[in-house]
């Protein structure tokens, strides 16, 4: 729904299996931050927990907890800012989510980042294994950490890695050396200048 509570997009489950596509959007229908009708009263509250998926979303509402729901974790809109604009924000981030912080986090700078506690996926997990779920995520508030600092962490892994990955064209006197070398062992027997030109 959107703000005002009109019904502006509807997004079928085809399967709760991996294999082939899971969900489509009704015809004409596009995605949407879930749970926008709540947004006075998230409002109301001062923060707000974005997690992914409507199950979920309908989970923390369950246990009056303010949540809004992303519909995929590669479906966040830049303009969806705009909505959370004055709040505390807060992302539940699944494993192998990663991802998701830097793409939220570009466009809201003082995000916090929820880690997954060990054993659990998501919030419905927590919720079936009979978690005090309010309880929990006020905790897990306290121990939350700027999503800044953790793309940060993440550009410097990153930076790393590129640079153990270069390490031996950066230690070589002469890289152009290396390319010929490489241009020799696939293969080719021909005059090395041209070659070099189109690399």
């Amino acid at each position: 729904m959107d703000v005002d509570g009109n019904t502006v997009g509807v997004r079928y489950c085809l399967s709760l299996d991996a294999d082939g596509p899971r969900f489509i959007w009704r015809r004409g229908d596009h995605v949407s931050l879930y749970g926008l009708n709540k947004l006075a009263a998230i409002h109301e509250r001062g923060w707000v927990l974005l997690v992914e998926g409507e199950s979920d979303t309908w989970t923390g509402w369950h246990h009056n907890v303010p949540v809004m729901g992303l519909p995929g974790k590669t479906t966040w809109r830049p303009e969806w800012a705009e909505y959370l604009a004055g709040l505390n924000v807060y992302l539940w981030v699944e494993p192998e989510a990663d991802d998701l912080i830097a793409r939220v986090g570009a466009d809201i700078p003082e995000l916090m980042i929820i880690r997954v506690p060990e054993g659990v996926k998501d919030i419905s997990e927590a919720h079936l294994q009979g978690v005090d779920l309010a309880a929990k995520i006020e905790a897990l508030k306290a121990g939350a950490v700027p999503a800044q600092d953790i793309i940060r962490l993440q550009a410097d892994q990153r930076a790393a890695e590129l640079h153990e990955r270069a390490a031996s064209v950066l230690a070589s006197p002469d890289p152009l050396e290396l390319v010929k070398e490489a241009i020799r062992a696939s293969g080719y027997g021909g005059e090395m200048g041209n070659a070099l030109v189109v690399y």
